[in-house]
């Protein structure tokens, strides 16, 4: 039976720009039997569904490979891997950037202080092959596949304006004192690399921040759990749970699964998915939810949900799929962006050759022809979207707001009334005594009795009463023969 719409995830390595992004997307849906191609650039990701009959993953493989970037199948444990590598730094672009920067600028100060620019040679240099290596290397890998990425217009503009110095340093010297009459830009190629490699070290931040929040909603699930089998209880990894298993959960133990309760009852917390900060009574039953945290007592539950087919794993892959979704505009920039490259490549190669046409000296028309490159190096087109959808989304998650998509989230400015169904999303989400009125007859230290008698619940009624009566200097009595009832309150 055909199943034209299998999911597929690759984690593809080596993309840098919106033009990288082009040419897999465009590689993938030509390839027969590809029926939905979405690429992430933040997220290196790719996401196919094809028809299973037609094709195989490891062809997918094969023509992102072919594209000239890394890729392999994207599997649960990779997932976790990478979106803990994501809220680390690359230590190598820290010392990059601080290096490009520093030489650049005693590079400026030679140039502009005319000293022998020989010196300038010197500084620029390792900014020019070791800090931009990447890019020297990301534009020769470009040109191998006949592609043309924003590495190329880095790669190209900057070696030609380091090239086109040592030039006129070797055919201009001066014999009185070793300089030079033309002008050297030097500073110029080392600035451009130092700023485009503190703009990826910015990217890294915004990658690191978002990696932040789905680890959040990842931690809520505990890493093993309590599973009764043949009469006894052990703890086991999560992964080794399975629909069917009984599940006990202790006070203060968050819920590791979905499941039904079978036996005993509690109060959970489940403000984390309804935002409502008040917990729920569970008794025989009741359902039970991956990430909850169990406040008050023990009860066994049977499991129906397990592993991404609970709801807390379902959130997470609905805001990794939403990071990777692409605005309305962010789809019109890449349109541009795939076509950018070659076109500022053709204007500065028109330029060159306008100039000279005007009888320009060949030193000047290369230099107005690097110009142009330079100018359209930094470009952030393809970028600044998809940078600021999935750091809008990252922060969303962490105050619990779930974005559906990036389209959604670029309506979200038309939006002029918000309606709130959840009282804990607006509130403190913490119960407090706000008023307190004495019946006629009712003693005065009737605050005082009453919070001596909920002191040992768990309660978040007990402990707003308790924290009231603390507040107005009372001091708690002590209390003989409690029992917390639940659903029901105390005796």
């Amino acid at each position: 039976m055909s199943t034209p719409n299998t999911p597929f995830r690759a984690q593809v390595k080596g993309m840098t720009c919106a033009s990288c992004v082009g040419h897999v997307e465009k590689a993938l849906k030509n390839t027969v039997g590809v029926t939905h191609v979405q690429v992430s650039l933040a997220a290196e990701e790719a996401e196919v569904e094809f028809d299973s009959e037609i094709l195989q993953p490891e062809k997918i493989l094969e023509v992102i490979r072919a594209t000239g970037y890394e890729a392999n199948e994207l599997t649960s444990d990779q997932e976790s891997t990478t979106e803990a590598a994501s809220t680390r730094f690359s230590p190598l672009l820290q010392i990059k950037v601080v290096v490009a920067l520093l030489l650049a600028s005693l590079t400026a100060f030679i140039t502009m202080g005319q000293i022998n620019p020989w010196f300038a040679l010197l500084t620029s240099a390792p900014v020019q092959f070791w800090c931009g290596s990447q890019f020297l290397v990301g534009a020769l890998k470009s040109a191998r596949f006949r592609l043309a990425t924003m590495d190329t217009l880095v790669a190209l503009g900057t070696l030609s304006a380091f090239v086109f110095s040592v030039y006129s340093l070797i055919v201009n010297p001066s014999p009185e004192s070793g300089t030079h009459h033309a002008p050297v830009y030097f500073e110029i190629s080392a600035f451009l690399i130092g700023f485009i490699l503190l703009g990826k070290m910015l990217e890294e931040r915004a990658k690191k921040k978002t990696g932040e929040a789905i680890q959040k909603l990842l931690h809520l699930i505990p890493p093993t759990a309590h599973v009764v089998r043949k009469g006894q209880t052990m703890e086991l990894p999560l992964r080794e749970v399975v629909v069917g298993d009984f599940v006990l959960i202790k006070p203060g133990e968050k819920v590791p699964v979905d499941g039904l309760v079978i036996e005993g009852g509690s109060s959970v917390d489940e403000s984390m998915l309804t935002g409502e900060s008040l917990p729920v009574e569970k008794t025989i039953f009741s359902k039970v939810t991956g990430g909850t945290l169990n406040l008050t007592g023990a009860f066994k539950m049977q499991t129906t949900q397990v592993g991404k087919n609970t709801v807390l794993a379902q959130i997470v892959d609905l805001v990794k799929r939403a990071q990777a979704s692409k605005a309305p505009i962010q789809k019109t920039a890449d349109q541009v962006a795939a076509v950018f490259v070659p076109v500022v490549m053709g204007i500065a190669a028109v330029t060159f050759l306008a100039w000279i046409l005007f009888g320009e000296s060949f030193a000047n028309a290369l230099l107005y022809a690097v110009s142009v490159l330079i100018i359209a190096c930094p470009c952030a087109l393809g970028l600044a979207t998809p940078a600021a959808v999935i750091v809008g989304m990252g922060k969303a998650a962490e105050r619990g707001i779930l974005i559906r998509s990036a389209e959604a989230l670029e309506t979200l400015h038309k939006v002029k009334t918000l309606v709130f169904d959840k009282t804990g999303t607006i509130t403190m989400a913490k119960p407090a005594l706000t008023e307190f009125h004495l019946a006629p007859h009712a003693p005065q230290n009737a605050l005082e009795l009453i919070a001596s008698l909920e002191a040992k619940s768990e309660h978040p009624l007990s402990q707003a009463i308790v924290n009231a009566a603390k507040a107005k200097g009372f001091q708690l009595l002590p209390t003989t023969g409690f029992k917390a009832i639940l659903g029901r309150g105390i005796e």
